[in-house]
């Protein structure tokens, strides 16, 4: 499968920032989705977007800013 070209033109470090945000967002979602109708159902979709998806995006965000930033200092990574 072939990486959208927006992507690619993004420097490595904030190509992991952007990953990290995905993964932990979605994963936040379905944690949100689960915990938030096991409380009350009416609610759930409130619960999903503002506290565990949003969160989720922005310590993924943080996470993958932070290993990037690690690998391109240790010389791991293209710089492109």
């Amino acid at each position: 499968m072939r990486l959208p070209d927006w992507y690619r033109a993004i420097p490595q470090p904030l190509r992991w920032a952007v990953a990290g945000a995905i993964v932990l967002a979605g994963v936040g979602g379905v944690y949100g989705i689960v915990e938030a109708i096991r409380e009350y159902p009416f609610t759930s979709w409130f619960g999903v977007i503002l506290y565990v998806a949003v969160l989720g995006a922005v310590g993924g965000f943080v996470l993958g800013l932070i290993a990037g930033a690690l690998r391109r200092l240790a010389g791991d990574v293209d710089p492109r």
